[in-house]
């Protein structure tokens, strides 16, 4: 698999404690032992997550999307590392994609369910990243891969479904991967594309950690943009939650921002879940769903991510697969 992290100027147990604060979450996806391998220009570490499967007879599987984030002096903020899918090293039994974008995906290819767990996976990235010169951070977050399959769409019941143009006739139309038709209120282009492409969909929610995490990667006015409560504000108060009680949401400012020599540094979140003003511990909500985020915040956590939204026809594939549709389901 190919996976993109980015330099670190610190030492390896400096990463590993850095690291062992931010993976965990979702299903209690995990990375450790990260390392750097200047002489292969690679990116090492381990990775686990539970609930994993592969089936061949359905062609569908889960996987872990990792990506690396580093910090760049220059303009103050954490861009991507870029993946050169070279000296990949991979367990057997798994593989890595290799197609273009700021994330790899790590898949079985054996058919097979339980949890997933690879060790001393490498990934091939830049050489200057690999030198270990840069603070990094390194991701995961639990996908599902959705394949090319015949599948319909609308339920045949609910007002503003899409309908077949042949005389609005039920059920409503079933994309063949073989054959293109013509339907309102899709163009044939838009169709297309939804009927040829697979993709992946979040295995899961946002949740509190992931959000926690991507709060921690942006500037302060990033994050004035994205949390309801000024960064400035005292250590405790909560970041998204209304200040008179938590609303299941656990994330809280940890380190204030603060004014130095005319410029706001980013302020520091946790989860503190327990109240015992610990944070980041295993009970203090990280794998919750993340909850007081609208489509801004949730659309700039999956750029950040290098993912972006589904579309309309991608969510009710994914969510009703090859299953008939059910009156007034609202997949």
């Amino acid at each position: 698999m190919d996976n993109n992290q980015t330099l670190m100027k610190k030492s390896f147990l400096t990463i590993f404690a850095l690291f062992s604060a931010i993976w965990i979450y979702a299903n209690n996806v995990q990375i450790t032992n990260v390392s750097f391998k200047p002489n292969t220009n690679t990116i090492k570490f381990d990775i686990s997550w539970e609930n994993s499967w592969r089936s061949d007879v359905l062609n569908n599987w889960d996987a872990a999307y990792v990506f690396i984030k580093y910090f760049d002096p220059g303009t103050g903020t954490w861009l991507h590392v870029p993946f050169t899918n070279t000296n990949n090293v991979i367990p057997y039994g798994f593989s890595v994609s290799v197609d273009p974008g700021v994330g790899r995906f790590l898949y079985r290819t054996v058919s097979g369910s339980g949890t997933s767990q690879l060790t001393n996976v490498e990934l091939g990235i830049q050489s200057r990243f690999a030198s270990g010169i840069y603070d990094i951070k390194l991701f995961a977050l639990e996908m599902v891969y959705i394949p090319v399959i015949d599948f319909y769409l609308g339920d045949h019941a609910s007002y503003n479904s899409y309908r077949s143009s042949y005389e609005n006739q039920a059920p409503d139309l079933m994309f063949k991967n073989d054959e293109s038709y013509v339907f309102d209120p899709l163009s044939e282009e838009y169709v297309a594309i939804a009927n040829t492409a697979s993709f992946y969909v979040m295995k899961y929610e946002l949740s509190q950690g992931g959000y926690r995490d991507f709060l921690n990667s942006l500037t302060y006015t990033q994050q004035v943009n994205h949390t309801a409560s000024p960064p400035t504000s005292p250590p405790g108060t909560f970041a998204l939650a209304p200040a008179t009680g938590n609303y299941r949401n656990y994330i809280k400012i940890k380190t204030p921002a603060q004014l130095i020599n005319g410029a706001y540094t980013p302020a520091v979140y946790g989860c503190n879940a327990d109240g015992n003003n610990v944070y980041d511990e295993l009970t203090d909500g990280e794998n919750i769903a993340c909850n007081f985020v609208n489509w801004i915040d949730h659309s700039a956590f999956l750029v950040w991510s290098g993912l972006f939204p589904l579309n309309e026809i991608q969510f009710e594939k994914a969510a009703r697969g090859i299953q008939y549709p059910v009156n007034n389901e609202f997949a």
